[in-house]
C-alpha cells in the first residue's frame, strides 16, 4: 500500500472537498473501495460545522459546542459528557507575545486553565458551560491542566489523560461523578508531552498518541498507566516527518472505526501548522492489525484559512463522524482565542430535524 501524500500546494489551496477517486483508493482512510454508500467517507470529510438547530445555540461561530467568555483550549465528547479546556481573560493582562501566531492563543493573558466537564443537552448537540474537575494542584502541573482525552474502562470508569506544564497525567472516577489524579507526569513521554490521545485495542490493550516539540509520537501499555518505551508515529517518516511548507505536527485525535465489511482501522487527525503562519487539520489511517503502514490524506479535512486545530473525533452507531476542534479568532482588533465547535461528515447528514 503505497502512502498518499501531500504537497505545500494543496495544502493552501485550502481545499476540504475530497476528490472520490481519491477516497475510493485509499480503503483506510474511507471503506472498502467496493462499497457504495456515501457514509464511507465520514471519516475524511468534507465536514460541516452543525446549525443552530443541531446545537440549540444561537450566533456565531456556527458549531459552536457551549456560550463561552473566555478562551477554549479543545476537548472531547464521551458518553453523554464534553470534556474541555476553559480560561476566564485577566483582568490586567501582560502585553501579547510577539512571537506568536495570530491564530495562537496567548495563555498568558487568562488566568490558569483548569478541565470542564459538561453534560451534553438532552435535545441537541450543544452544552453548558459546566464544572472543573480538573486543576492544577501538584509541583510538576505548574499553574494549569489542559488538552484532556477522555476514556471509558471496561467497568464503565471515565479515565481522563491531560497534559501539564511537567508532561502527562491521568485522572479517574465514577460517569458525572469526581475525577482523583492517580498517575503523573506518566513515565515514558519525550520532555515537553502535550495533548495525550488514548484509544483501546480490541485486545485490551492501550496506544496513546501524543506530541513533543512539533513532532507526534506513540507508545502503548497493557493498562493505560504505565506506557512503553516512547517511539515516533509510524505515520510520519522519521526521516522527513513534514511535507513541503509544513512546519509541525500537532494535537492528534485518534479513533477506532469499524469499515461496512467489518474491518478495524485506526484513523489519527492532527493539526499541521505552515510556514505562512496558517494552520489545518488532516487524518492518517492504518489497519487496526498493521500500525506500521499509514496513509496519509492528501488534503486538509479542515482548511487552513479557518484556523482550526485539536481535532477530537467521534463516531457514533450510524456511522457518522463528528470531529469536536477549535476555530480561532483573528480579528487584530480582538484577543485571539478559540472557541470549541462541532463538525459532522458526510455534510448531507442531519443530527436533528429541521422544525
Amino acid at each position: 500500500m503505497t502512502a498518499v501524500r501531500t504537497t505545500g500546494g494543496l495544502w493552501r489551496q485550502g481545499a476540504w472537498a475530497l476528490q472520490c477517486a481519491l477516497v475510493m483508493s485509499c480503503a483506510t482512510l474511507g471503506a472498502d473501495a467496493d462499497f457504495p454508500d456515501p457514509v464511507q467517507t465520514s471519516g475524511v470529510g468534507p465536514f460541516r460545522l452543525l446549525d443552530a438547530v443541531e446545537t440549540g445555540l444561537e450566533g456565531e461561530p456556527l458549531g459552536r459546542v457551549m456560550d463561552a467568555t473566555g478562551a477554549t483550549g479543545g476537548g472531547m465528547f464521551v458518553e453523554g459528557f464534553v470534556f474541555h479546556v476553559h480560561a476566564e481573560p485577566l483582568a490586567a493582562p501582560p502585553e501579547r507575545d510577539p512571537a506568536l501566531a495570530a491564530y495562537e492563543v496567548d495563555w498568558a493573558r487568562f488566568e490558569p486553565r483548569t478541565i470542564r466537564r459538561s453534560a451534553a443537552n438532552a435535545n441537541t448537540f450543544g452544552a453548558a458551560t459546566g464544572e472543573v474537575v480538573l486543576q492544577a494542584s501538584e509541583a510538576w502541573e505548574g499553574d494549569a491542566v489542559f488538552d484532556p482525552w477522555a476514556v471509558v474502562l471496561a467497568d464503565g470508569t471515565h479515565r481522563v489523560y491531560y497534559a501539564a506544564e511537567g508532561g502527562l497525567g491521568i485522572a479517574e472516577g465514577p460517569a458525572g461523578g469526581a475525577l482523583t489524579k492517580v498517575a503523573g507526569p506518566i513515565a515514558g513521554p519525550v520532555a515537553g508531552a502535550r495533548s495525550p490521545s488514548v484509544v483501546v485495542a480490541d485486545d485490551g490493550s492501550f496506544l496513546l498518541f501524543y506530541e513533543a516539540a512539533g513532532v507526534l509520537r506513540s507508545m502503548s501499555s497493557s493498562d493505560g498507566l504505565a506506557f512503553s518505551e516512547d517511539a515516533a508515529v509510524p505515520l510520519m517518516d522519521p526521516e522527513t516527518p513534514f511535507e513541503a511548507g509544513e512546519v509541525s505536527h500537532h494535537r492528534p485525535g485518534a479513533v477506532y472505526a469499524t469499515m461496512p465489511s467489518g474491518r478495524r482501522v485506526l484513523r489519527v487527525y492532527f493539526e499541521v501548522r505552515l510556514d505562512d503562519d496558517t494552520q489545518l487539520v488532516t487524518v492518517a489511517a492504518a489497519a487496526a492489525d498493521d500500525l506500521t503502514r499509514f496513509e496519509r490524506l492528501s488534503d486538509a479535512v479542515w482548511p487552513g484559512d479557518e484556523f482550526g486545530g485539536a481535532p477530537m473525533p467521534f463516531l457514533d452507531d450510524e456511522g457518522r463522524t463528528r470531529l469536536y476542534f477549535t476555530l480561532s479568532t483573528v480579528d487584530p482588533d480582538e484577543e485571539p482565542t478559540r472557541t470549541f465547535v462541532v463538525g459532522l461528515a458526510p455534510a448531507f447528514e442531519r443530527l436533528v430535524p429541521l422544525p
